[in-house]
């Protein structure tokens, strides 16, 4: 990873992925806006996001939800506010606006890589999304 203020960087890894979420997630300071195709993919964000809307943070979650995982989303909409949408696919988390955390899958749709990008016009095209969700 660079210092560099406005960056698009790969993490390879899950012990590298997992150090860059435990790295940024605790430092927001207003809202986590998080988007995840799957509930298998939130669990690694889970517990952060959890704590950050325990600290007044305003957390969004926009996922499909089913009657296969309604029992899961029921129990963690206590903690975060859900929206559903149809056939979401990829699986990303915008920190206060300025930092994206986005999943690169790989054939199978398991999780090979993570972008980590500071650029501010791709951080503002990924927040766009959530313009409409109150």
């Amino acid at each position: 990873m660079s210092s560099s203020s406005e960056n698009i960087d790969v993490v390879s890894g899950e012990q590298q992925v997992a150090r860059l979420i435990t790295e940024i997630i605790p430092k927001v300071s207003s809202k986590v806006d998080c988007v995840f195709q799957s509930h298998q993919t939130l669990e690694t964000f889970l517990d952060s996001i959890i704590n950050l809307k325990k600290q007044y943070i305003k957390v969004r979650l926009v996922t499909e939800i089913t009657r296969d995982n309604l029992p899961y989303y029921r129990e963690i909409n206590k903690h975060i506010d859900i929206r559903h949408l149809d056939s979401v696919k990829g699986s990303f988390v915008v920190c206060d606006g300025r930092e994206y955390l986005g999943y690169i899958f790989g054939k199978q749709s398991e999780r090979v890589e993570m972008l980590h990008i500071t650029m501010q016009s791709m951080v503002y095209g990924q927040q766009l999304f959530f313009s409409r969700i109150n």
